[in-house]
């Protein structure tokens, strides 16, 4: 890994909804690896914190939430009234996990792109955060065509990446579908993950970002940082990513959701 360069623009020891600029009004889609799932509930508990209504969804596919997780869990086809019963258990609750059918594998499948939309319009919650992708637990990925499915009133689009995935063999075990990162990255299958590769699948040409929509924020987030020894490499990836020609990425997010009482450090353009 190259030395840590100079980032103008570092604040440290945010809270999670300083860290992500969560306002009243924001919709977060989330993709990538290494922690997202955490984040969206660590989130959402945030925003609860603060009084304010927040729904959690996916418009992939996600695992059951634990009562620690969401409050209530809403399966539309799975409740008389559906949709129109949002509101009520929002007012409830608070925090309400809406998703579309329980698959038989045990996950629960998504909402439409366009029900996202019409949430966000009609405005039941604050704040809607949205799980955009799968990852299969690894703390990088290459994302393929169609995916992440963000939806169009995405305000934010977070990309997430484990902080364990730099200098890790670039292979299944690490990289989630790593064939296809080595065709995007040029990297060798088993060589270890640079920092050119990251920014490369976080938000190069064939990144998770590609799909975003035009008028949403980037925002990167780099997770499971827990050590004084993994913030030169974090630090000089955050500046890589801060260099490139992407004029969406406002601000690259460093910490630990297994840590957050420590806060977060932000990064951001001069």
């Amino acid at each position: 890994m190259r030395a840590c360069g100079n980032v103008l623009g570092v604040t440290r020891r945010h809270s999670l909804l300083d860290a992500f600029d969560v306002k009243p009004g924001r919709v977060l889609s989330l993709a990538g690896g290494g922690g997202k799932t955490s984040l969206m509930y660590a989130l959402a508990r945030a925003v609860q914190g603060s009084r304010r209504r927040v729904l959690t969804t996916t418009t992939t596919r996600i695992f059951p939430p634990s009562p620690g997780d969401s409050p209530a869990l809403l399966v539309l086809e799975e409740h008389p009234d559906g949709r129109r019963a949002i509101a009520p258990l929002l007012a409830e609750h608070a925090h309400v996990t809406v998703v579309q059918r329980r698959n038989p594998d045990g996950k629960l499948a998504g909402i439409p792109c366009a029900l996202v939309d019409e949430l966000a319009a009609a405005g039941p919650a604050e704040v809607i955060i949205v799980e955009a992708d799968g990852s299969a637990g690894r703390p990088l990925k290459a994302a393929r065509d169609g995916e992440p499915v963000f939806a169009p009133s995405s305000t934010d689009c977070v990309l997430v990446m484990g902080a364990d995935a730099l200098g890790s063999p670039l292979e299944e075990t690490h990289v989630f579908r790593s064939a296809l990162a080595s065709e995007i990255t040029g990297l060798a299958i088993g060589a270890p993950v640079t920092l050119e590769a990251a920014v490369a699948l976080l938000i190069g040409p064939r990144g998770l970002a590609r799909g975003a929509p035009p008028a949403s924020r980037l925002v990167v987030f780099l997770n499971k940082v827990e050590g004084p020894a993994q913030e030169p490499d974090i630090h000089a990836l955050a500046s890589m990513l801060l260099a490139q020609r992407e004029s969406r990425l406002c601000r690259v997010v460093m910490g630990s959701l297994r840590q957050a009482e420590q806060g977060f450090t932000v990064f951001e353009r001069p």
